[in-house]
């Protein structure tokens, strides 16, 4: 449990890294590539723990996870690129919420009337951290919203299928053949589509360089601590802290690397920051 907890810390730390790469002038392209394939090669010398005497998994079921987190990461950078770190990242956290629904829905796993508790007082909280702007910023909150919970849908998805695949697969392996593919996709998606995304300007590159390598330790940290507990829900209620950790730190220092989250005032603040308690809170009543 404390990879999941260090893992929220250090996904805090790398967004505002990204975030600044953004107020730069990096594209959520350029984003997209150096994260995804940071990530990529950060988690490769796993295959170095890979157990021969242990089964790997089908090849689809890392590939079909991969494709998912690839297509979750062009919803969450776009969700960066279009707001705010404290505004973004916590509604990443209704995941956990995201993951019991699927665990019921798909894997028959029965829903108490206390989840539907938490889902409305999510639902309040992501109304506090959307809130409190000026009508002119209303339009790129609502797009910010709607990016991270298309995105958190996504992450719910691959969080459930490697929660239940856990126990019929080398872990050590499954890591970097998911994330080798979400690097390959990357280099032939925006080789494709947008070269631009490989160049990115010396100011930006700083940023992207820092956070790409600090999403890599954290989505191997996260990884394994679902893998070694077996359990995507508790794992995830820690990692969800990082919804509280990315509006302080945004908050307290974010105007140290060039972010702009502080600008929206200290009431808009204080209102993310109780709304990303309010989510933590509405988390943790799925465990009582």
């Amino acid at each position: 449990m404390t990879l999941a907890l260090l893992s929220a810390l250090i996904y805090a730390a790398g967004s505002l890294f990204l975030k600044s790469a953004i107020e730069r002038g990096a594209t959520a392209n350029q984003v997209n590539v150096f994260a995804n394939l940071l990530m990529a090669l950060v988690v490769q010398p796993v295959w170095f723990f890979d157990r021969p005497d242990i089964a790997n998994a089908p090849l689809w079921k890392p590939l079909l996870c991969g494709a998912l987190f690839f297509v979750g990461q062009i919803f969450t950078f776009a969700a960066l690129t279009r707001g705010d770190v404290s505004v973004a990242t916590p509604l990443l956290a209704v995941k956990i919420i995201l993951v019991t629904l699927i665990n019921a829905l798909i894997f028959s796993t029965p829903v108490s009337l206390r989840w539907w508790i938490s889902a409305c007082i999510a639902t309040g909280a992501v109304a506090l951290i959307a809130g409190g702007l000026p009508h002119t910023h209303r339009r790129a909150v609502g797009l910010t919203v709607l990016c991270s919970l298309i995105a958190a849908t996504l992450y719910s998805f691959t969080d459930t299928l490697i929660q239940h695949w856990g126990g019929t697969f080398d872990s050590p392996a499954f890591l970097p053949a998911m994330f080798g593919l979400t690097g390959f996709l990357t280099i032939v998606v925006f080789s494709l589509f947008d070269r631009r995304a490989f160049r990115p300007s010396r100011a930006a590159l700083p940023g992207l360089v820092a956070g790409g390598l600090l999403f890599g330790v954290q989505v191997a940290g996260f990884f394994f601590s679902i893998v070694l507990t077996r359990d995507a829900t508790i794992a995830n209620v820690l990692y969800s802290t990082r919804s509280i950790w990315s509006v302080v730190a945004a908050w307290a220092g974010g105007h140290l690397i060039g972010l702009r989250d502080t600008e929206a005032g200290r009431g808009v603040m204080t209102l993310r920051l109780c709304g990303a308690i309010l989510l933590f809170a509405a988390i943790l009543l799925i465990l009582l």
